[in-house]
């Protein structure tokens, strides 16, 4: 398996992704470029992807960096839907039957493979990964080659493994499923491509809009407001160990036909004289619609915190992008440990209950709406596999040691965490409250 830096044309130093500006920056002689302008200065390749210049690989990639997957549908996170006729839009109702927001057109792309071999530069070293025995306590082994892809291989996956990085030579360690990383001894990004290639290619990603010194902001700003944390929590050591994170999430679209059927019950009351009168109309009621529901997001990491994970979501997935290598360089990223026939069952559940919940807001009209019978059938459905951007920041407690986190969405800044809380600043708060009062009541006792 290959590791990759992506190295600036001019100094040959370390290239790095700014999401400030969205293009690739060397830190050595400060210029940038753009991902075209990178491909324009690739050598003339057979393969359907060139190896940009700015990119050296240690060893060589059988069967190729998988090309990144073409389109995407202007969808947002959550299942945005968008309707055949009538009107729902965020849940607003317009009669009829269903539509949804706008703009909810394909997001669907097929990824594939190039099939060609990146060569590394002379002297790179021998870029196959193995298994480390300090850590692991086994034989170091490499995965079977019948095996569809690394994670497959249970007791492989189960390792931690060696690189060597392509700039100093040192070893880097890492788990099975850590897909970019930096080299702690040159600080160079390391993107180990040889993980995210064939079945483990994704389709998309989301770059990050929000960079490190906005990330350190936002967080300061939001600590701020929070008076009982402990000081090691946001002292400035701790904030330079946030971490940019491109994390595993599978993407469920398809259309749902629904429809429901019930009784609608109105009432009319009002007095004349000493008689209250009260008039009952009921109604047939019938609800049809076809919904489209697009990106359904479900991290596909097992040893991610699922809270953390999915309190930074929605994303805009309509800013989603072909996938490339590119976007990793600087920053953290996870390959995938779960396959989409985990969530299958969960997420076709959770569509139908919300085309079915759309179909019913439309009966607002009525005192009252009870159903004799619905119907919610998926079609077209289909899975898409992406890398979702989180800045992240953990801490863990001395005492008990248990993990505390700082999540934000890395692109529109959303923002969750898990606090530790003080006991020593919730005892002085306790003590200046508590004693001044007792000594009141001690003062009043005395002189009554």
């Amino acid at each position: 398996m290959a590791t990759i830096t992506y190295k600036c044309p001019n100094c040959d130093g370390g290239l790095l992704f700014d999401p400030s500006t969205q293009k690739y920056h060397c830190e050595y002689c400060q210029s940038s470029f753009s991902q075209e302008e990178l491909d324009a200065l690739a050598p003339a390749s057979a393969s359907d992807t060139a190896v940009p210049t700015g990119m050296e690989a240690e060893g060589a990639l059988g069967g190729g960096a998988g090309a990144g997957s073409a389109g995407a549908g202007s969808a947002r996170a959550g299942g945005t839907m968008a309707g055949a006729g009538g009107a729902i839009a965020g849940g607003a109702v317009a009669g009829g039957a269903m539509a949804g927001s706008a703009g909810a057109g394909g997001a669907m792309a097929g990824s594939g493979g190039t099939g060609g071999a990146m060569a590394g530069r002379a002297g790179a070293g021998d870029a196959a990964p193995r298994a480390a025995d300090a850590f692991s306590g086994g034989a170091a082994r490499e995965p079977g080659e019948d095996s569809d892809g690394y994670a497959q291989d249970a007791a492989y996956q189960g390792d931690a493994m060696l690189y060597t990085c392509p700039s100093c030579g040192a070893e880097i360690v890492t788990d099975a499923t850590t897909a970019a990383t930096f080299c702690y001894y040159c600080h160079n990004p390391v993107v180990l491509s040889g993980r995210l290639t064939g079945t483990y290619q994704p389709d998309f990603a989301i770059p990050f809009q929000i960079d490190r010194k906005r990330a350190q902001e936002v967080f300061s700003q939001w600590i701020a407001k929070k008076k009982f944390v402990p000081r090691e929590f946001y002292s400035p050591k701790q904030i330079e160990t946030m971490t940019g994170v491109y994390f595993p999430y599978w993407l469920f679209s398809c259309k749902v036909d629904g429809s429901v059927r019930g009784q609608g019950t109105k009432l009319r009351v009002w007095t004349a004289g000493n008689l209250r009168y009260t008039e009952t109309k009921i109604y047939d009621i019938a609800r049809q619609g076809t919904v489209e529901v697009n990106n359904v997001a479900r991290n596909a990491l097992k040893k991610a915190n699922r809270r953390l994970v999915d309190g930074v979501q929605p994303f805009e997935m309509g800013e989603m992008q072909r996938f490339s290598m590119g976007y990793l360089s600087g920053f953290m990223a996870e390959n995938r440990d779960m396959e989409r026939n985990t969530f299958e069952t969960e997420v076709s559940q959770e569509v139908r209950d919300f085309a079915v919940s759309g179909l019913k807001s439309q009966g607002t009209a009525y005192d009252r709406v009870q159903i004799t019978n619905q119907r919610a059938e998926i079609s077209e459905g289909f899975w898409q596999y992406a890398l979702l951007p989180v800045w992240t920041l953990t801490y863990k407690e001395r005492q008990g040691g248990k993990i505390y986190y700082f999540a934000m969405n890395g692109q529109t800044g959303k923002v969750c965490g898990e606090l530790p809380v003080d006991k020593g600043k919730l005892m002085i708060l306790f003590a200046s409250i508590f004693l001044p009062l007792l000594i009141i009541l001690l003062i009043l006792g005395y002189i009554i």
